[in-house]
């Protein structure tokens, strides 16, 4: 039998470009959970300008959406602030001093090019 994605297959990878925790990353299925200070949180961050909880990822199968939690410094996304806002392939999220730049993670990358070519004539 071949083996199907779970959930806990990643779908997204946020690295820190800039910033205390810079070159860590994080690699996410679909779950939801916070980006702060506070232990725990979904990306735990040392920046002591992030907020304990600085803001709120929705990672489904189709998007991840960023919303911001009130934070004091607010939430960027290129460069600007936002309260909420879907998220594309190579954003940069901006929190406090820190930047983390958003990454699709394509799983079918292989078959879906071949599959692309069948039926092109």
């Amino acid at each position: 039998h071949p083996s199907l994605p779970s959930i806990t297959t990643p779908l997204v990878r946020f690295e820190v470009k800039h910033g205390l925790d810079k070159e860590s990353a994080f690699e996410f299925g679909i779950c939801q959970g916070i980006i702060g200070r506070s232990s725990g949180s979904l990306i735990e961050l040392s920046d002591p300008n992030v907020s304990r909880m600085h803001a709120r990822l929705e990672i489904t199968a189709t998007q991840t959406v960023i919303y911001d939690h009130n934070s004091t410094n607010g939430t960027k996304v290129n460069g600007r602030r936002i309260t909420k806002q879907n998220l594309h392939n190579g954003d940069i999220i901006s929190v406090g001093q820190t930047e983390l730049c958003f990454a699709v993670i394509d799983q079918k990358a292989s078959q879906a090019g071949s599959q692309k070519q069948k039926g092109r004539r």
